[in-house]
């Protein structure tokens, strides 16, 4: 190994305050590096090392055989694999020729039990990127197999050794988790071993270890919001079989969101020991700034603790890397630098280092190992130079600064609230897994050029070097105290006095004032390699309630402004040989305070004293009376007992007490109205036991808090007894609000069925229910009949009604829908058939302004709907009724609009369909008025068949009677009025006849008319007084009538008249 040597003569001011970052380039005739020559007093072990490679990139570090490690990177787009001595030399250097010359991304590696690498990665940057997995011979140095993913796989991937089964545990993800075994022989999918797993939705793991027989996977997935959103990005731990797949437990985010931001967090390590899972997740959970935490779980999935590092200064961070070593973790990660924590067990830091120099992330999982008692790290420095792969070594006891490039930071574990942990839901992919081979070619070894970066240090022989480190707190008689050690590292002994000054922030970062300062007088000169532990008092600033970040500065004197670099010291006259370690920070936290509780207030059913005890955890007490022993004794009803205690912190409490004697209250519940069904919570602090009664409605008989809910008015009581004995006597009842329910029923209902139907559709407005119960509306409810728009039967029909409101009060009504039996059917004038359409003329009538109605009835035999029907207007001449835009309502009940008048084909009024058109024998009868001067003897009829077929034909008058009415048309709908004259709606039929006649008087009021019919001669043929109005009437035509002309009159219950000739 060659060294360039630095002496006084080339480098006169290089000093202990003036420190120089070299870059020196060397290349090498054979793999070389720098490592620090052997000094047992350095502040560099020599051991340690830093070296940059001219390599794109460092993806992943695992251990050699020989002690030493193999870093893998990206050289060229090409992967190389360096091995590297645990010195520091670069014994080989070679690109492993793998892939189809696409980018390759190597991003795990593990050195298996057979002394075989397995080097896993992506084979290009793209979103349908697939992972590869090869296994290489470090002896052989060559390739054994190599295989790569048939599905897209995008993770980072992850490997463990299964050495029982000749396998690997290879984990992969396509938004899923993927756990597959394969065969360490041959690369190949071992049977039975494929297993995937979906959290929620989109899944992404980080990293799985194998204990015993099951894995253990951490990631993050997305919580689903819906099909198209996520709520955020959640960190999981699972634990399932290796054998089967099975899954044992699968634990979610225990942090829940702040800010109203979305989570945004993954667990990216995981460690199983001593009957507990441990796992590292960082992430953001405030939208603002990036956390990092460590969870414990049982081996069960229960969440032991939760704890966060506040590691100040480090932007970006996230932790990559979990490591157990005997006494606690080590931890690695980086964000603008890479961070090195030490902490014991519990998560409780001891040490933290970062480097000097910036890094960019890889965001890879296999950057870090501890290897023989040692750290190794490889990365990316954040360099414009070729050599940008680094390879860093540095111990585990935290103090070594390897070339100057490690400095000490600030880190300390943060008070956190946990939120249970959500499971999330778990769905189990049917998504086949196939490996591929993939080619490889031999590696090509290759002669690597080494970049030096290191601040020389001077020669440590002839002086000491002082740390000081906070171990922690401490309390003793009520005054608060911090644990020390203090080291001398150097080659010569420390005697005197050395001061120590202490500062709330970094005194090398920022402005700050210092809080205060400790002497540590050395009585006993510490010896090289010496270090004493010890407590220091009296510091004022030190405050036991409250966490606090100290850091302190050994070998100062306060005299330099902050900020200040520790090259500037020493201030006090005291050489060392290094300064950087006089730096040291800590985050204090103090065992928690006693809880001072003299219990609640004291209410004694007879005249008695008590003692109050303050508890045994404190070293001081004070009463009222300025009496200080623990406990006191209360005689005086009516008064405030208070204590004030010191802990051994020193920390003060105070508590009172109100002690009196028991007047309890015979009554205390009033009595309640409340609804049916509703119920009444009572509440009744403060005693032993309870006795309510009945049992009848209550949740509980002998609760503090009861629900009753009674099914009927009822009268409670309650014994309730305290600890004391006193007893407290209530009676108290619960009754129903009172109501009278009304329902209006609709008067009864008289309707005549259409032609040849035996039922008919009755609307009629459903009654109406009101109350006057505060508890809720009265509802009518259809008892007995039909409702409103059914087919009510040729007869009478019985409908009631009953109405219950909330107080469960009820009433009821009923009336009868009487339906009149149906008259012949309507005998048409003129008939036109076609192969779909029947058009028929059912009748003409003219009223007393001669305005002829025509109705008119179109019967459709065709499956094709019918869209329009338009009947000629003559020439110049515009319907009466119904106008034009008014929707017609036919006696079927549908519904056409109405163009008045329609110009195409030819002058016309038209009917076209609203919603679904007449077919497959479906029939409506459409009416119109036409004005005096209009007469047509022939009626031109067109007619549209969905979609686009018309029909056509001529109707003619010549075999109509035109019947003489009094109708009035209501020229918006083309109906019948009786506003003008009520006889006008009343029709007679069939006119001639010649055994009955039909008057129908449907639209009369209800009630009794009479009817009468008178010959030519003027005798009285017929005469029925009790006739029945508002229905159908039927008169039978005798047989001897001879033929002729007869005149027919109706009078309607309301004095009304209506007069016809009728011809036989």
């Amino acid at each position: 190994m060659s060294f360039v040597s630095l002496t006084d003569a080339t480098l006169p001011n290089m000093t202990k305050r003036s420190s120089i970052i070299m870059l020196l380039a060397v290349v090498l005739a054979v793999p070389h590096l720098w490592a620090q020559a052997p000094n047992a007093a350095s502040t560099v072990p020599d051991n340690s090392f830093l070296l940059a490679l001219d390599a794109e990139a460092g993806y992943a570090i695992c251990p050699a055989p020989d002690g030493g490690v193999f870093a893998v990177g990206a050289r060229d787009a090409e992967m190389v694999l360096f091995r590297i001595s645990p010195q520091g030399s670069i014994l080989s250097a070679d690109y492993l020729g793998v892939g189809d010359g696409s980018p390759v991304y190597p991003l795990s590696a593990i050195l298996d039990s057979e002394n075989k690498l397995a080097i896993m990665g992506r084979h290009q940057q793209a979103a349908n990127a697939r992972s590869f997995i090869l296994r290489y011979d470090p002896v052989l140095r060559k390739t054994l197999w190599s295989r790569i993913s048939e599905q897209d796989f995008f993770s980072t991937g992850s490997l463990a050794d299964m050495p029982t089964s000749d396998a690997y545990a290879v984990c992969l993800s396509n938004f899923t988790l993927e756990v597959v075994r394969l065969n360490r022989q041959n690369g190949l999918i071992m049977p039975a071993s494929a297993f995937g797993y979906r959290l929620d939705s989109l899944t992404e793991p980080k990293r799985i270890r194998l204990h015993q027989s099951d894995v253990y996977a951490v990631g993050n997935h997305l919580e689903r919001a819906r099909p198209d959103q996520y709520k955020g990005q959640l960190p999981f731990v699972l634990r399932a079989s290796m054998n089967n797949g099975a899954v044992a437990w699968v634990k979610s985010s225990p942090i829940a969101p702040t800010n109203n931001q979305l989570l945004s967090l993954a667990a990216y390590d995981v460690l199983v020991e001593d009957g507990a899972v441990y796992s590292v997740l960082s992430g953001m959970s405030d939208g603002a700034q990036v956390h990092t935490f460590l969870q414990k779980h049982t081996l069960s999935g229960d969440l032991v603790w939760l704890k966060e590092w506040n590691m100040p200064g480090i932007d970006g961070r996230y932790v990559s890397n979990l490591f157990s070593v005997p006494d606690g973790f080590v931890v690695y990660g980086h964000g603008e630098t890479a961070f090195v924590l030490k902490t014991n067990k519990e998560g409780e830091v001891q040490w933290a280092i970062r480097t000097q120099f910036q890094v960019e992330p890889q965001h890879g999982l296999y950057e870090a190992i501890v290897h023989d008692g040692a750290l190794y790290i490889t990365g990316t420095l954040n360099s414009t130079l070729p050599e940008r792969m680094y390879v860093l070594k540095v111990d585990l006891g935290g103090k070594a600064v390897a070339c100057n490039q490690l400095a000490p930071m600030s880190a300390a574990i943060l008070s956190v609230a946990s939120t249970p942990p959500r499971t999330p839901l778990l769905l189990v992919p049917n998504q086949p897994l196939l490996i591929l081979p993939w080619p490889a070619s031999p590696p090509v070894p290759f002669i690597p050029k080494a970049v030096l970066l290191c601040s020389p240090t001077e020669d440590c022989t002839n002086q000491p070097d002082i740390t000081f480190s906070i171990d922690g707190t401490a309390c003793n008689g009520g005054t608060p105290a911090l644990s020390y050690t203090v080291c001398n590292i150097g080659a010569t002994e420390v005697s005197g006095s050395v001061p120590v000054w202490f500062y709330p922030a970094d005194p090398t970062q920022t402005s700050t004032v210092a809080m205060g300062s400790a002497v540590l007088s050395l009585g006993i000169p510490l010896a090289p390699g010496e270090c004493r532990s010890g407590q220091l008092t009296g510091l004022s600033w030190l405050n036991p309630s409250s966490l606090q970040a100290v850091y302190s500065v050994v070998n100062h004197d306060n005299s330099l402004p902050t900020p200040f670099t520790l090259s500037n010291l020493p201030t006090t006259g005291l050489e060392e040989c290094d300064y950087t370690n006089n730096l040291s920070s800590a985050q204090l936290s103090w065992p928690s305070a006693p809880s001072l509780n003299l219990g609640p207030d004291l209410i004694l059913c007879e005249k008695a004293s008590a003692t109050l005890d303050a508890g045994p955890n404190f070293v001081q007490y004070l009463w009222q009376d300025g009496s200080t022993a623990r406990t006191f004794t209360a005689t005086e009803p009516g008064l405030y007992y208070w204590v004030e205690a010191a802990d051994a912190c020193g920390r003060i409490q105070r508590d009172s007490v109100f002690f009196t004697f028991s007047l309890l209250p015979d009554t205390r519940f009033g009595d309640t109205v409340i609804c049916p069904g509703q119920s009444v919570v009572y509440t009744l602090p403060g005693f032993n036991t309870y006795q309510w009664a009945p049992a009848a409605g209550l949740s509980c008989t002998n609760c503090s808090v009861v629900t009753a809910k009674p099914a009927a008015p009822t009268t409670y009581t309650l014994l309730a007894t305290d600890t004391l004995g006193c007893v407290l006597r209530d009676t108290f009842t619960i009754s129903f609000y009172s109501s009278k329910p009304a329902l209006q029923c609709p008067p009864n209902i008289t309707v005549t069925a259409t032609p040849a139907a035996n039922a008919a559709v009755v609307t009629y407005t459903a009654p109406t229910a009101s109350t006057n119960c505060p508890c809720g509306a009265a509802v009518g409810v259809l008892t007995q009949g039909l409702p409103s728009g059914a087919n009510f039967p040729v007869g009478v029909t019985t409908v009631c009604y009953s109405a219950e409101d909330g107080c469960l009060s009820t009433t009821n009504c009923c009336f009868t829908v009487s339906v009149a039996a149906p008259p012949p059917a309507d005998q048409p004038c003129d008939v036109k058939e076609t192969p779909c359409l029947r058009f028929e003329i059912l009748g003409i009538s003219q009223n007393a302004k001669k305005e002829k109605t025509y109705r008119m009835r179109v019967v459709n035999k065709c499956a094709a709907e019918l869209v329009h029907v338009a009947y000629e207007l003559p020439q110049g001449i515009v319907a009466v009724a119904p106008s034009n835009g008014v929707t017609y309502t036919a006696p079927s009940g549908r519904q056409y609009s109405v163009r008045n008048p329609n110009l195409s084909p030819q002058r016309s009024i038209r009917f076209s369909s609203i919603g679904p058109g007449i077919a497959l024998g479906g029939a409506d009868i459409f009416q119109y008025t036409l004005p005096p001067q209009a007469n047509p003897l022939f009626i031109y009829v067109s007619a549209r068949l969905a979609p686009q077929t018309y029909v056509e034909t001529h109707l003619d008058v010549f075999g109509c009677t035109v019947q003489q009415t009094q109708t009035l048309v209501d020229s918006e709908t083309g109906e019948r009025t009786r506003q003008e004259v009520d006889a006008a709606a009343v029709a007679v039929f069939p006119n001639p006849t010649t055994d009955r006649v039909y008057v129908d008087a449907r639209v009369w009021p209800a009630g009794r008319m009479r009817v009468q019919v008178v010959d030519a001669f003027g005798r009285v043929l017929w005469d029925d007084a009790n006739a029945l109005s508002g229905a159908l009437y039927t008169l039978p035509v005798a047989a001897h009538w001879p033929a002729g002309v007869y005149h027919l009159t109706a009078w309607a219950p309301d004095g009304q008249r209506f007069s016809a000739r009728v011809v036989k």
